[in-house]
């Protein structure tokens, strides 16, 4: 049997190995996103025309008044294609309206008597399918380029050898501590994935904000909805296709869209959370294993932090060492997500970093033992 000294020095290894890891992550692969100067790449000066897809479904509303900033991009060449996905609201009539001023919006209409099991993925490939162009700019139905030169931002970055760009897709800012948390959770997604590209290992993307060629979706879409998933049109693609030669991240605010918070109430919230993660067990094995050691050092290291204090409470020294562990991992968490904040154009999200790490290393082994017994059964 260990003695109490063996079972002390098992805890502490493991907690510090678990420290380790986090510092790792924190300094050794986050920095290099958060640190590199932009416009490290050769920027593409030709201006090649561009498909902007979107998929919409019941979101007339969001259409209605996100269309025309899109529309009326600072871009030479460009169409808007709107995947209307047996919606029962006006989409139709929206397009309609717009088209007597617009005349590069087109509507793909999925007719109600098909059945789409495949959900956001199956009117993204009818999109696709209708699109003039074969560079393609991905975005959402709520949401709004922050600028009018998102399309020439996003197209700067694309190369012939890069087939994937990978912008950021911004939540507005809004009073309340949900609105706190879902830009943060957004923040936080977007500094592991743009971090992961940046030392060559992409493995997601948003497509509220994403370009690539439409021969890497016909090239592996047998593959993308052999997945049983009903969402992660997105960052599966990225993560089937993207390698460090074809990936390419744009940052700039320019080539930021914002989107509208749907959700008020806390629980609509973590349904969509809970139907993004479904998609992520079908991430790679490797992929898996670094988010999954991330989150597991992350996990282990507040419950043996706590076991530590509570067994070595009388131990002055031992509490000193207990402390500095959590003090410097929390600082420097602090200070790369302060840095993530004014990168991103992410304001007054660093006092609640603490706060929110913690939350989302306890909520989301909650969403996988959810994700065993429930199932999503449509994408918007």
């Amino acid at each position: 049997m260990l003695s109490i000294l063996g079972i002390n020095i098992i805890i502490f290894c493991i907690l510090a190995f678990c420290w380790l890891v986090q510092m790792i992550f924190l300094w050794g692969i986050f920095s290099r996103f958060l640190f590199s100067k932009p416009d490290k790449y050769k920027k593409n000066l030709q201006q090649p025309p561009v498909s902007v897809i979107i998929c919409a479904k019941n979101e007339a509303r969001f259409l209605r008044k996100f269309l025309p900033p899109i529309l009326e991009q600072d871009y030479p060449c460009f169409e808007v294609v709107v995947v209307n996905d047996n919606s029962d609201d006006d989409i139709e009539f929206v397009i309609k309206y717009l088209n007597q001023e617009y005349d590069n919006l087109q509507l793909v209409h999925i007719s109600t008597n098909v059945e789409n099991r495949f959900g956001k993925k199956f009117a993204l490939a009818l999109g696709i399918k209708a699109a003039k162009y074969p560079l393609l700019l991905l975005t959402d139905a709520d949401c709004c380029p922050k600028s009018l030169n998102w399309i020439a931002d996003m197209v700067s970055a694309h190369q012939k050898d890069h087939s994937f760009v990978l912008g950021y897709g911004a939540y507005e800012t809004r009073k309340g501590f949900l609105n706190k948390l879902v830009r943060f959770d957004t923040l936080d997604t977007a500094v592991k994935y743009f971090s992961m590209a940046q030392i060559g290992h992409p493995y997601m993307g948003v497509g509220r904000n994403m370009m690539y060629d439409k021969s890497i979706f016909t090239e592996n879409y047998s593959q993308l909805f052999s997945m049983n998933s009903i969402s992660g049109d997105d960052d599966l693609l990225v993560n089937i296709a993207a390698k460090k030669d074809n990936t390419f991240c744009v940052y700039n605010t320019d080539a930021h869209t914002l989107s509208v918070q749907k959700h008020t109430r806390f629980w609509a919230w973590i349904l969509q959370k809970k139907r993004h993660i479904s998609a992520s067990k079908h991430y790679k094995l490797l992929d898996k294993s670094i988010l999954g050691l991330y989150w597991l050092s992350d996990f282990s290291l507040y419950v043996l932090l706590i076991l530590a204090l509570f067994l070595y409470i009388f131990n002055i020294k031992a509490v000193v060492l207990i402390l500095a562990l959590y003090v410097t991992k929390s600082l420097s968490q602090l200070f790369l997500y302060a840095k993530a904040g004014q990168k991103l154009n992410e304001k007054h999200l660093t006092p609640w970093v603490p706060l929110f790490d913690l939350f989302f290393v306890v909520l989301q082994p909650l969403l996988q033992f959810v994700l065993l017994f429930k199932k999503q059964e449509q994408w918007n």
